[in-house]
């Protein structure tokens, strides 16, 4: 099968244990067919296991690539309006440690 219909039949914690490869795959030139499909992921990541997964996603956001901010946008806008506060909480705190380690 191919990775959109296999991604659904998964449970989502088998697709945690990838998160750091599903997010390098997300802004991957090597990838881009399957961009949607990892971000999809990412977001189904976000609103069911936030605490886990923000700290992953968090490098997207903070990067100084147009695409892996791009990314992080196109994730965010599939996470449920109820999540985006926690996303926000962890992207401050993400923010802030990256400042006292500067």
């Amino acid at each position: 099968g191919t990775l959109k219909s296999t991604h659904a039949r998964l449970p989502l914690w088998m697709w945690y244990t990838a998160i750091q490869q599903i997010v390098s795959r997300c802004v991957s030139p090597v990838f881009k067919e399957v961009h949607p499909v990892f971000e999809d992921i990412l977001a189904k990541l976000l609103n069911e296991h936030m605490s886990q997964s923000a700290w992953h996603v968090m490098q997207l956001q903070q990067s100084k690539s147009p695409e892996s901010k791009a990314t992080y946008g196109r994730v965010c806008a599939k996470v449920h309006k109820q999540q985006l506060d926690g996303l926000e909480f962890y992207s401050q705190l993400f923010q802030g440690l990256n400042h006292l380690c500067a």
